[in-house]
């Protein structure tokens, strides 16, 4: 859980996610998802794809589409 913890981001949150998919590369890894609303009211998407561009790319292009 990142939201509402200080210094923690939702572009935090997606790192860490990209981080763990790239540390189990091989294995068969299951995602749970929960989008409480109003948590991403406040995301910067062009700065988020900008930061991720550089790490995974097509995570990034995922994000924006």
């Amino acid at each position: 859980m990142f939201g509402g913890r200080k210094s923690n981001s939702t572009t935090d949150a997606l790192q860490a996610l990209n981080d763990f998919i790239h540390r189990n590369m091989g294995n068969n890894i299951g995602l749970t998802s929960l989008d409480i609303e109003g948590g991403f009211d406040h995301l910067d998407l062009d700065r988020t794809c900008i930061i991720l561009q550089t790490r995974n790319p097509l995570l990034a292009q995922w994000i924006r589409n």
